[in-house]
C-alpha cells in the first residue's frame, strides 16, 4: 500500500510539474532521452546529411568532428560529453602534425585546444549516409575555438564561420537533389554580410542565404533568379530555420513556426524542369568578408507535416535554447 501511494504521490507530482510548462518542455520532459534522428525515423527518415554538435541518433558511437589546432597543425577526432562537444570531451589525436603529439592517444577538448585556435576540416555525417561535410584547405576551415576559448551560443558549442569563403563540402560528386524534404537548421547571422549561406548546391542550384544582409532570409539560383522571404533571421540569438518543398509546389521558409504564406521560389523555368529545388553540396559560410555565421546543426529529411516539423522544432528549442 506505501508503495501504491508513493507512485500516485510521483505521478500526481510529476502531472503539476507539466502542466506548468509550456509545450515544448512538457514534449521534452516526456521524451528527455530521445534522439533528434530516432525522431525523425518514426514518420519521416533522414535522406540526407545530418550534422550537428549534439548526438542526433541513440546507435551512432562515432566522432562529432575531426578538428585542426593553430600552431603545431595537430587533428583529432572529438567525441561526445554526455551526447554534446564540450571543453570536457575527449579528442582522439589522429595527426600528431609538428607537436609530437601521439597518434591514438587520447586528452580532454579544452586540453587539446588551449590557448589555441581549433578549426573544424570534417563535421561528420550522423545520418548514416557518410556525407561528411569536409575542408582540407586550412584557410577556408570553419573555426570553433577562438584563443583558447570554446565558440559557444547559449552557453552550447556552435561552428563559426567566418572571413570570406569559409565553407566546408559534403565530398559528393553530383549535389544531394530532393524534391521532397525538409531541411532544418539552427544557426545564427551575427554579421549576415552578402549572402552567408546555411546550405547550397552547385552553380545554377538553390542555397538557403541571408539574402544581401537585408535581414531576410533568401535563396539564390545562381546566375538566374534571387527571392527573398518575408521572414528576418535574428543576427542577436540563434535561430531555428525550416526550408521546406513538396514536388516544387511548396518552396517555404519557416522560423520558430512561422511560416511565410508565399512562395519565396521561383519556379523552374520550362529550361530547368529537371533542376531541384533543394541542391546541397557544401555549406557555404560567407561571400563576404565581414560576415559571421554560426551553424549548430544541419538535418535533411523527407518530407515533414506540420505536426511532424513541430517536434523537430521543440527537439531543437528546448537543447539549444532558442527563444
Amino acid at each position: 500500500m506505501r508503495k501504491i501511494f508513493g507512485l500516485l504521490l510521483f505521478f500526481s507530482l510529476l502531472n503539476q510539474q507539466l502542466q506548468a510548462q509550456s509545450a515544448i518542455q512538457q514534449f521534452w520532459a516526456l521524451n528527455r532521452n530521445l534522439y533528434l534522428l530516432d525522431l525523425v525515423d518514426k514518420f519521416a527518415n533522414a535522406i540526407g546529411p545530418a550534422y550537428s554538435v549534439r548526438k542526433l541518433k541513440r546507435s551512432y558511437n562515432a566522432s562529432c568532428m575531426r578538428v585542426r589546432r593553430s600552431g603545431d597543425n595537430a587533428e583529432a577526432d572529438v567525441l561526445f560529453d554526455d551526447n554534446v562537444v564540450t571543453a570536457n570531451s575527449n579528442v582522439v589525436i589522429s595527426s600528431s602534425g609538428t607537436g609530437g603529439l601521439a597518434v591514438g592517444s587520447t586528452l580532454t577538448f579544452s586540453t587539446f585546444y588551449s590557448g589555441r585556435d581549433v578549426y573544424v576540416n570534417t563535421w561528420y555525417d550522423q545520418s548514416g549516409l557518410r556525407n561528411n561535410a569536409v575542408q582540407t584547405t586550412t584557410s577556408a576551415q570553419p573555426r570553433i575555438v577562438n584563443a583558447g576559448t570554446l565558440i559557444t551560443e547559449n552557453s552550447i558549442a556552435t561552428i563559426q564561420f567566418n572571413g570570406f569563403h569559409t565553407l566546408m563540402f559534403l565530398g559528393l560528386t553530383t549535389a544531394i537533389r530532393l524534391t521532397a524534404a525538409s531541411l532544418f537548421s539552427v544557426y545564427r547571422a551575427t554579421t549576415p554580410g552578402d549572402n552567408a549561406a546555411v546550405a547550397q548546391g552547385t552553380t545554377y542550384s538553390y542555397n538557403i542565404n541571408t539574402y544581401y544582409a537585408t535581414g531576410k532570409l533568401g535563396v539564390t539560383r545562381f546566375g538566374i533568379a534571387d527571392s527573398a522571404s518575408t521572414i528576418s533571421h535574428n543576427t542577436t540569438t540563434l535561430d531555428l530555420a525550416l526550408w521546406r518543398v513538396l514536388q516544387r509546389r511548396e518552396p517555404y521558409f519557416e522560423i520558430d513556426n512561422s511560416t511565410t504564406s508565399a512562395s519565396i521560389l521561383p519556379f523552374p523555368t520550362a529550361a530547368a524542369l529537371d533542376t531541384p529545388i533543394i541542391a546541397i553540396n557544401q555549406i557555404y559560410g560567407n561571400a563576404s568578408a565581414s560576415a559571421i555565421l554560426k551553424i549548430s546543426e544541419i538535418v535533411v529529411t523527407q518530407y515533414a507535416s506540420s505536426a511532424q516539423r513541430a517536434i523537430v522544432f521543440a527537439s531543437q528549442k528546448t537543447f539549444f535554447k532558442t527563444p
